[in-house]
């Protein structure tokens, strides 16, 4: 009988050491999963900016902040090409009120591109042309956001992010 409790020990206590290992190589796996992936975002991110453009409520159209402009940094040829729009919060307006979203003429592949975004949620890019990074100033693109097509009273204000 000594002699089972003994193997019966045993073999818990080498179960037990298997299962410790286990864990701890998951764990393991784990965080370094999560390190490389939060190394590769902050790789290909660029310094994003918040954008607001408004309008007061019982103002004439064209008054408050109906175009803001900022510098987007940190871009790279190696994981950059192109600035992403996201709406971020829109209230007021019309149907027909939108921002208008534009990178720097010298930087953009089409001419004629830009992101109109007309709801929350709403997103849109505005692509490089090749040879971009020449006119970056080191990895700077200047964008524009334009509020468009606001008519009535109520007032709007329409805020975002683009990086």
């Amino acid at each position: 009988m000594m002699k089972l409790n003994l193997f019966a020990t045993k073999l818990e206590e080498n179960h037990t050491y298997i299962m410790k290992n286990i864990v701890k190589r998951i764990a393991a796996m784990g965080a370094a999963v999560m390190m490389m992936s939060s190394m590769a975002i902050g790789a290909s991110a660029s310094n994003g900016v918040n954008w607001k453009v408004y309008t007061p409520a019982k103002t004439p159209a064209g008054s408050g902040i109906t175009t803001d402009t900022k510098t987007v940094s940190g871009l790279s040829t190696s994981s950059d090409s192109a600035i992403d729009f996201v709406c971020g919060g829109f209230t007021g307006g019309s149907g027909s009120t939108y921002a208008r979203c534009n990178i720097q003429s010298n930087m953009k592949k089409y001419s004629t591109q830009c992101a109109d975004l007309y709801y929350y949620g709403d997103s849109g890019s505005v692509q490089f042309k090749s040879g971009w990074y020449a006119y970056s100033n080191g990895g700077k693109c200047k964008i524009t956001v334009t509020l468009k097509n606001y008519t009535g009273t109520n007032g709007v204000t329409i805020t975002g992010n683009a990086q």
